[in-house]
């Protein structure tokens, strides 16, 4: 059974590695679309090579199925970062900052800084913290009943 708590606090930390992967996986597909345009371009012909080396055919079929699987997961990465940027604006701002120190930016001290900037007890920032998680939740996954 997912635990839908382990689930949205793995997106949150994760949020700003998608962001960063996203342009990685732009990049490699790039590179993927450039590899292929040459060697599909280039007037070699097509055998069968000996010694363990792979033909321009088996070359090509490859780079054409991880280019396939790059779009899919760039595809799926950049609707979960829209999602998950779109659903924290929805929050109150207070909440917005909570999940930002703790789980986003993975702030060290961070409940010392929160309690700081919200004027808040130590006891209050974690309920607080609670609520912000399950308000991120509800908003993220379509929670409707808890």
């Amino acid at each position: 059974m997912i635990d839908w708590l382990e689930v949205a606090i793995e997106d949150l930390k994760n949020y700003r590695d998608m962001i960063e992967e996203q342009q990685d996986l732009a990049d490699r597909l790039e590179e993927l679309e450039y590899k292929y345009q040459s060697v599909a371009s280039s007037p070699t012909e097509n055998t069968r090579v000996q010694g363990g080396k792979m033909s321009r055919e088996d070359f090509l079929i490859n780079n054409i199925t991880e280019r396939e699987r790059l779009k899919c997961e760039l595809a799926a990465n950049k609707k979960l970062i829209a999602i998950t940027e779109r659903v924290i604006l929805t929050l109150p701002e207070e909440e917005r900052i909570i999940l930002q120190y703790i789980y986003i930016d993975k702030r060290k001290k961070a409940i010392q800084a929160l309690i700081d900037e919200l004027s808040v007890e130590q006891s209050q920032i974690y309920r607080m913290k609670d609520k912000a998680i399950m308000s991120f939740t509800c908003a993220m996954y379509g929670v409707r009943e808890y």
